[in-house]
C-alpha cells in the first residue's frame, strides 16, 4: 500500500523525532484537487501545525518559490487549487508521495518549482541531518 503526501509529511514528523506518537491524519481525498481550494492547507495548518508539531511549523511564505531543506513546498500541479506537498531536500531536489510513480520518490525541484504556491517553514527544526 502506497502513502500520500499528507500521510507522508506525518511519517517524516515521527521518524525524526518531530512527534512521538501517531495521531489520525485526514485521509487524503482526490476530490481536494478541483472541490476544496484549502484542503491541503488547512490540513496542514490544523493537522500538522496544530496536533503533530505545535509550536514547530510557524511560517508561511507565498513569495519563497524554492524553500530551504525541511520546507514544505505546497503546489498547484495543473490544478486551480494547492494539491500537493513536497519536502525540500539538500541541493536542488525533493522528495515526495508521487501519484505517478506511486511511492516516494527523490525528484528535481526544477521540475515541479513552476507548480509551488507556498513554503512552510520549521521554525525550531535546527537540524535536518542529512536531508
Amino acid at each position: 500500500m502506497g502513502v500520500d503526501c499528507i500521510h507522508f509529511i506525518e511519517n517524516i514528523c515521527l521518524e525524526s523525532g518531530i512527534m512521538s506518537e501517531i495521531i489520525p491524519a485526514p485521509a487524503y481525498s482526490p476530490t481536494w484537487y478541483n472541490t476544496r481550494e484549502n484542503a491541503i492547507i488547512e490540513a496542514i495548518e490544523e493537522y500538522i501545525a496544530k496536533k503533530l508539531c505545535p509550536g514547530v511549523l510557524v511560517a508561511r511564505s507565498e513569495k519563497d518559490k524554492t524553500g530551504k531543506p525541511g520546507d514544505l513546498l505546497c503546489m498547484k500541479i495543473n490544478s486551480p487549487v494547492v494539491n500537493h506537498v513536497a519536502v525540500k531536500l539538500w541541493g536542488n531536489e525533493i522528495i515526495h508521495a508521487s501519484t505517478r510513480a506511486k511511492r516516494v520518490v527523490v525528484e528535481s525541484l526544477e521540475a515541479y518549482q513552476k507548480f509551488i504556491n507556498c513554503v512552510y517553514s520549521w521554525g525550531s527544526v535546527s537540524s535536518w541531518g542529512t536531508l
